[in-house]
């Protein structure tokens, strides 16, 4: 096989589910690889999966793969739905009447090891952030969520406010410090009500993240 052909064959996969097994061994790697390894933004002892919100989650997680077959986990994200035990974000951030009567759900922890932050695939021709949130947003509207709510850093760098921005995400609140993470970097809340994301999805709002979502690009 030539170098031309063997680049074709390597793609990304995207799946989601709850983390357990071999699933949560690879976000728990993640985790682990970026937030201590690379940001030590956390402790290694304080990287757990199972905290109170680990029952209301479902996990998005992206493989590298060649020729179908799973080589490394490379991004993920973690999507919580409101409980009982509220959302994470509220540990910051009082969402107040935004939880009156709605549905909401929260995507949190969106991360892409460092080589693959600029890189784009045939299944993610804009990136891997913008494929996260593609299948968050499918998640969302599967699921009737009333509102989507993204924590994430005030850093177009390192965080989705730019495909965030393009599906029709606006800033809420203040910028807060997420104490759980030792980030000198501030985080924003992001939201959008399913309504509008529905209208903007529907309504030919004509900008790059929509076109991707309605399926519209290819590489």
């Amino acid at each position: 096989m030539d170098l031309h052909q063997q680049v074709e064959t390597i793609d990304v996969r995207i799946r989601e589910g709850a983390c357990a097994g071999e699933f949560a061994a690879a976000v728990r790697e993640l985790w682990q690889d970026i937030y201590v390894a690379e940001l030590g933004w956390v402790t290694g002892e304080a990287i757990r999966h199972n905290d109170e919100y680990h029952e209301y989650s479902t996990y998005v997680l992206i493989d590298l793969v060649r020729d179908g077959e799973p080589i490394m986990p490379v991004a993920t994200a973690r999507i919580v739905e409101d409980s009982q035990q509220g959302l994470p974000i509220e540990r910051f951030l009082p969402l107040g009447p935004l939880k009156e009567d709605r549905h909401l759900i929260e995507v949190q922890k969106l991360m892409v090891r460092p080589s693959f932050r600029s890189r784009r695939f045939p299944s993610a021709p804009l990136g891997l952030m913008s494929l996260i949130m593609q299948r968050s947003m499918q998640f969302a509207v599967t699921n009737n969520a009333s509102m989507i709510i993204a924590d994430v850093f005030d850093d177009p760098q390192v965080s989705p406010i730019g495909p965030l921005r393009q599906i029709g995400f606006e800033r809420i609140g203040v910028p807060f410090v997420d104490t759980e993470l030792g980030s000198p970097v501030a985080s924003v809340a992001m939201a959008i009500s399913r309504g509008m994301f529905l209208r903007s999805l529907v309504g030919g709002a004509d900008t790059t993240m929509l076109r991707f979502l309605r399926g519209e690009l290819s590489r």
